[in-house]
């Protein structure tokens, strides 16, 4: 290139360059051809590389958005109830078990609350710190082997209950998702049984502080009384304020015990109680079948009636008395009572069975009456009319029945002649003397039993008032 010229043409003047390009092999200014150079081997398989990995991306980004679209395809098991969002907001609740399909994350998500029922026991709340070892034992094995006789606050749990005593107690809850939206709404998972758990020791709290520690100790395990049934609302309403969506099922008392060092002490307090009520129940239950054995159905109505004549009686009511008496006759005769006009219940039992006992023996007694009146009036009429004959006849008899009686002893003598005398030196037989003896003890022993029956079934009938005032107290 040769420099540039001035402005007149002179050197250092200025002139336009002018370049000339040519292809290989070819003249200049390009006459040889217009074809572009071709590429050589290595930057065409470059190229082919570059042009099939970019087909490939553009698969993999379609595959990948497919994938994307369909990550929000989810299955809702059997013990499930889905909630649908869209941006975090609640587009579907409660959806039924079966494959669904939301948005996908972030934009939406398809959350799966298990509905089934949840179990959890507290059992270190309210109870003493114990090692592994100890949990395995039964109660009073712990009790015998743990040797502490003082509670240490922050390791130890206990309760207080309404009467400023303290108790140990084991408990287990049983909860339900109930409702899903708010559960997912309000509950993180991880803090799910911490919660449930905070609000059952508070309701267990409150409800051992109104109750004292004697009917706290006397609720058997598993059984769901009163203080349970405190617990559960208190601990329910205070998940119901948050908003939870968890409904507690159940809450059941697995185990209850006072202080340890007082364990024994308490324990004979409840055996003597469960004694006592055993005794009062087979008290109870042998009266109740010594009243029905005597009077069935209507000893109940009976005592009620006998109650009423001797209050009567003491106040010196005498149309009381008498409408008393008359409805204890009703009863054991299962006739209407004057007292409602109702049926009574019939008397059955032993009752009954002296009743008719008396009553057959008030026939005999007539009957053997009238026998002995027609018999005088016979012999009446034959010592009219032959006076030595009957005489002679009641006077044998009555020798006969005197001979015949077991204290008098008959002796036979040899026959003599008149005027002679004859003396005999006779002890009394031992053997006959022991029967006597005997007869007669027998006889005593008869008299005896039958004096203590009668006695017995007058006590049966007698009620003491005062002793019935002062149940009733």
């Amino acid at each position: 290139m040769p420099p540039p010229e001035g402005p007149r043409g002179g050197r250092g003047s200025r002139r336009d360059a002018t370049v000339n390009l040519r292809a290989p092999g070819g003249g200049a200014g390009g006459q040889g051809g217009d074809e572009l150079p071709a590429l050589d081997p290595a930057n065409q398989s470059l190229a082919d590389a570059l042009r099939l990995v970019f087909v490939l991306l553009q698969f993999s980004m379609l595959v990948l958005f497919v994938l994307f679209a369909f990550s929000g395809f989810q299955t809702v098991r059997e013990t499930e109830s889905g909630v649908r969002l869209l941006f975090g907001r609640v587009t579907g609740e409660r959806l039924e078990p079966g494959p669904h399909l939301s948005f996908p994350y972030p934009m939406g998500e398809l959350l799966r609350v298990d509905t089934g029922l949840v179990a959890m026991d507290i059992d270190g709340a309210f109870w003493p710190a114990l090692s592994e070892d100890q949990k395995r034992l039964t109660l009073q094995q712990v009790i015998q082997q743990n040797n502490k006789l003082s509670l240490k606050p922050g390791e130890d749990g206990s309760l207080i209950t309404g009467d400023e005593a303290i108790a140990h107690a084991k408990w287990r809850v049983q909860y339900v998702r109930r409702d899903p939206r708010k559960f997912v709404q309000n509950v993180m998972p991880d803090a799910e049984r911490d919660i449930v758990r905070a609000a059952v020791e508070r309701g267990v709290v409150q409800a051992v502080a109104q109750v004292q520690l004697d009917d706290l100790l006397k609720q058997s395990p598993g059984e769901s009384g009163s203080v349970a049934s405190r617990a559960r609302v208190v601990a329910q309403a205070a998940l119901d304020r948050i908003d939870s969506g968890i409904t507690i099922e159940g809450l059941t008392l697995l185990d209850r015990t006072p202080p340890f060092f007082v364990y024994a002490d308490f324990s004979g307090v409840q055996s003597a109680e469960q004694k006592a009520e055993q005794r009062r129940s087979e008290a109870e239950s042998a009266a109740t079948n010594a009243l029905n054995a005597m009077a069935g159905d209507a000893s109940g109505p009976l005592i009620a009636q006998i109650d009423r004549y001797e209050s009567a009686l003491a106040a010196g009511d005498t149309r009381v008395q008498a409408d008393a008496l008359d409805a204890i006759h009703a009863l054991l005769e299962s006739r209407t009572t004057s007292l409602g006009g109702e049926r009574s219940a019939a008397a059955s039992g032993t009752v009954t069975a002296i009743l008719n006992e008396a009553r057959q023996y008030r026939s005999s007694v007539v009957a053997q009456r009238r026998a002995e009146l027609e018999s005088f009036r016979a012999k009446l009429v034959q010592f009219r009319s032959n006076p030595g004959l009957v005489i002679q006849r009641e006077w044998a008899d009555a020798m006969a029945e005197f001979l015949s009686r077991d204290v008098v002893e008959v002796f036979s003598l040899p026959p003599g002649r008149a005027g002679d005398v004859t003396e005999l030196w006779l002890n009394r037989d031992p053997a006959w003397v022991k029967d006597v003896e005997a007869a007669a003890k027998e006889r005593q022993l008869r008299r005896a039993t039958l004096q203590r029956q009668m006695e017995a079934e007058a006590e049966r009938f007698r009620t003491r008032t005062g002793d019935i005032e002062a149940r009733d107290r």
